[in-house]
């Protein structure tokens, strides 16, 4: 990573933060660390906020995530709604009871999503399961696991290889629908 792009994510990071810290009073958990980690036997009981080089999270946050890291892995559980800026990727092999919400390099989904993905991204892949609308900013969009409402956005390239339950309405340069493609509503 160069030094412009440390930079900038540092502050990023730190302005998030410094938005948070008064809220120290209302929130469980505010956490600056290197190495983020819930491990699987561990529960949160709050909404926690994160500033991290890396995060995993392995066990239950019962309640939202708010984080800024480098590169975050969920095969565990969040209640809420999990909201991230990351310069690496995001990877949610578990499960996510609220909404995905942020900006990343890289989105892979293999496990669930209990509302919206409102992403923007090099690149999202959408393997398991999004409750309902889906909106993507960026590169390229795969989708070969199931969008149940809308697939909304704006990205260089798209694949669509699963199942959308209504509208694919997306601006794109390159669009593709693979032969596992299921789009009940409009293209």
């Amino acid at each position: 990573m160069n030094l412009r792009r440390a930079t900038a994510t540092s502050v990023l990071g730190f302005t998030l933060l410094g938005l948070l810290l008064p809220l120290r009073g209302v929130v469980a958990d505010i956490v600056t660390t290197n190495i983020y980690l819930v491990a699987e036997d561990q529960v949160r009981d709050e909404d926690t906020y994160v500033m991290s080089t890396s995060a995993r999270v392995d066990g239950v946050i019962d309640g939202d995530l708010v984080i800024s890291t480098g590169s975050l892995t969920i095969s565990g559980v969040v209640t809420g709604d999990v909201l991230v800026l990351s310069h690496g990727s995001v990877r949610v092999a578990g499960d996510i009871g609220g909404s995905l919400r942020g900006v990343a390099r890289e989105v892979i989904v293999e496990g669930s999503v209990g509302d919206d993905v409102a992403i923007a991204a090099v690149s999202t892949r959408l393997s398991g399961t999004v409750a309902r609308d889906v909106v993507v900013f960026g590169g390229s969009l795969t989708v070969d696991g199931e969008v149940q409402r809308d697939v909304n956005g704006r990205m260089i390239s798209a694949l669509i290889d699963g199942k959308v339950g209504h509208d694919v309405d997306i601006a794109v340069g390159n669009l593709t629908l693979g032969r596992a493609a299921v789009v009940d509503g409009d293209v």
